[in-house]
């Protein structure tokens, strides 16, 4: 499988999605948990997930340009990438639930849920009635699961052709579901139409690897444009919003297009400490949960209320989740992957 070169205007956006989902937790905890006046909830720290996941359909598209990639191969890696450390956070959450369940608001355990969670099926959470998993931030792993494995069945088609295949099975798939409105709640997942989001980024990976060419000042508008529409656009009402794809996926895709066409041209700083932010952004991801869970409960009672509180806490939020996950990263997620590729995949 191709080796992709690093791209730093990727790193700088895989850590920007990942600063806005967890700007939308702090900002939910705090609202929430701390009853805080007069900050909002960042609403639309959900875009970061759509971000994510176009960002994944453009890297993906690439490491599997040319031909001769082995569906096995390209599935074993991805899977060895994303499950490791999502099994070590997920068994995190289910030891801390059985130990100390009153931290959590909405924790009920049932064997078939959790055995679910771990095997990245989408299930019905025996508490809240919804497709959540344990760790109930794996729910976009079980889609970008479901990525993966549909792009693994593509993989013998021609390279042109690709896009294309996807494109047909991903509006197959959403058509099925809006047709069917399936009550199962796998069925509700694999068919849901934020699947368009990856498909977004494999488009930008073709205008990317192709001829396509951008000047710096169109680059530039471009990227103005994409971050204007994907903040004046409404936030999503749910997770699987019908249209989600379009008012979030869409200028995630044109921020994703200016950023690689504006580096494609020359035109890019390397920023080192960015770069390893970008690195981290899948801990980052996975663990700024716990990291905002133990500032609430050290949150001091004598800090100030309203938007200055607010954006004290938020700004602690931001700090100690990055430092977690760097130490995340480096400590466990790097170790815990490279063993288990050592393990199962064919060099």
């Amino acid at each position: 499988m191709t080796s992709l070169p690093t791209i730093f205007h990727v790193q700088y956006l895989r850590i920007a999605a990942a600063m806005m989902v967890v700007l939308l937790h702090a900002s939910h905890s705090y609202a929430v948990h701390l009853q805080g006046r007069g900050l909002p909830v960042f609403l639309d720290g959900q875009k970061g997930v759509d971000l994510f996941f176009v960002i994944s359909g453009f890297i993906m598209t690439c490491m599997t340009a040319r031909d001769g990639v082995r569906p096995g191969d390209f599935f074993l890696r991805r899977l060895t990438r994303i499950a490791p450390p999502y099994w070590i956070v997920t068994a995190a959450v289910l030891a801390l639930a059985i130990l100390a369940p009153s931290i959590f608001h909405t924790m009920g355990l049932d064997a078939a849920h959790v055995a679910a969670s771990f095997a990245f099926l989408p299930w019905t959470h025996p508490e809240t009635g919804t497709a959540l998993p344990l760790f109930q931030l794996g729910w976009s792993l079980n889609l970008e699961l479901e990525f993966y494995l549909l792009l693994a069945l593509v993989l013998a088609v021609l390279p042109a052709r690709r896009v294309g295949a996807m494109v047909t099975i991903v509006a197959g798939l959403v058509a099925t579901g809006l047709i069917c409105r399936p009550d199962v709640a796998a069925f509700r997942v694999w068919t849901s139409p934020i699947l368009f989001d990856f498909v977004l980024g494999m488009v930008v990976a073709v205008a990317f690897l192709g001829r396509m060419r951008l000047s710096r000042p169109a680059g530039l508008t471009l990227l103005a444009v994409g971050s204007a529409a994907l903040f004046m656009t409404p936030a999503p009402q749910t997770t699987y919003d019908l249209w989600r794809w379009l008012s979030a996926g869409v200028p995630a895709a044109v921020i994703l297009l200016a950023a690689v066409m504006l580096e494609k041209g020359g035109h890019v700083r390397p920023i080192v400490w960015l770069r390893v932010l970008g690195d981290a952004s899948y801990a980052l991801y996975l663990c700024h949960y716990f990291a905002i869970g133990v500032l609430r409960v050290i949150w001091p009672q004598a800090a100030p209320g309203g938007t200055a509180g607010g954006a004290l806490f938020l700004t602690a939020a931001a700090v100690l989740s990055l430092v977690g996950s760097v130490f995340f990263h480096l400590l466990i997620e790097k170790p815990v992957v490279d063993t288990a590729r050592r393990m199962v995949v064919h060099k």
